[in-house]
């Protein structure tokens, strides 16, 4: 009796992990075809939406590509962090998803929606790299 409890509860870890990493990967396919991207990075006073310091436009396909790649398939808690940016993926000019992210040590994650339901995942080492890299950018202008 007791391994089948303990069957039934590994079989179920499996198909719950598996599960989730296939929405990661149906979630990536259906962003493989944008052809834009904004990157809103939010003003240091207030991680609301809507007061932004800085927006990034994106366009080249294999950049657009490395912030998709960004998305890890580990999850994360929903931290209560705020957020300092999001990222808009477009696809003939209307919206595909807008996602918020954080990259503060403790509150590295990054949140969106998909079939109706409310995901946080960590963003890759090289994703961090390549966020920080386009708001380095946008000081500049």
């Amino acid at each position: 009796m007791n391994r089948l409890i303990i069957l039934n509860i590994f079989l179920s870890l499996f198909i719950y992990s598996s599960c989730s990493n296939s929405i990661v990967s149906s979630f990536k396919k259906e962003l493989k075809d944008s052809d834009k991207i904004k990157i809103y990075f939010y003003k240091t006073d207030t991680s609301k939406t809507g007061k932004f310091e800085s927006i990034v436009n994106i366009d080249d396909k294999s950049e657009i590509q490395n912030f998709i790649n960004c998305i890890s398939e580990k999850d994360t808690p929903f931290y209560k962090c705020g957020f300092i940016g999001s990222i808009e993926f477009f696809k003939n000019n209307l919206s595909l998803i807008n996602m918020e992210f954080n990259l503060q040590p403790g509150c590295r994650h990054i949140i969106f929606k998909f079939r109706d339901t409310m995901f946080s995942k960590d963003i890759t080492d090289d994703g961090i790299k390549l966020i920080n890299q386009y708001y380095e950018k946008a000081k500049t202008y």
